[in-house]
């Protein structure tokens, strides 16, 4: 997540985000400079935020305090309230989505046991922080994410609301397999 080549970084992400869902990878990462290499990330490459924010948000909901301990260290808190701040995220598919998911990361960090207070105290500071911390920020999340947040069944008639749904990761994956189709009947002669 550290170089600069857009295809690399995108990988990493989309891996981290696989693994954020088990808590004994997150551990596993935990050991490795994880949040650094996000941070990296988000810096090098912008157009890829959301995801980044989105691996953030998940490694954060598996409370870990070397995660937050690294998010301390790698002084990454700043950077995203300066992305809250931001009017434009250029590059980024949904600046909002992005924006929502950066929130619910800094939420589950300050949520930590250990290291959640310090956390808290740097947010607590930040005037950004006072404009975000309390709305309601499912609301801008694309639409396949939030189905699988909520349980919903997928489909095409949810997403219209939603605005842009890519489905990239989760579309499909609550939904029931299709049916078997059995085979034709023998013609009688």
């Amino acid at each position: 997540m550290s170089v600069k080549n857009a295809a690399a970084s995108e990988t990493a992400l989309l891996v981290v985000e696989q693994l954020a869902g088990n808590t004994y990878c997150v551990e596993a990462l935990s050991r490795l400079p994880v949040i650094r290499g996000i941070h990296l990330c988000m810096k090098n490459q912008p157009a890829f935020i959301r995801e980044a924010a989105h691996a953030l948000k998940l490694l954060f909901r598996q409370n870990c305090p070397s995660l937050s301990e690294q998010m301390l260290s790698s002084e990454i808190v700043p950077h995203l309230l300066a992305v809250l701040g931001s009017r434009e995220l250029l590059g980024v598919a949904n600046p909002a989505a992005a924006k929502a998911e950066i929130v619910e990361a800094l939420k589950s960090a300050a949520m930590d046991l250990q290291h959640g207070d310090r956390i808290a105290a740097l947010l607590n500071n930040s005037q950004v922080w006072k404009e975000y911390k309390d709305q309601r920020h499912d609301l801008y999340l694309p639409a396949a994410r939030l189905q699988a947040i909520a349980g919903a069944p997928t489909g095409s008639g949810l997403a219209l609301t939603f605005g842009s749904a890519d489905g990239r990761h989760t579309d499909g994956m609550f939904a029931p397999p299709p049916r078997p189709v059995p085979p034709p009947k023998p013609a009688n002669r």
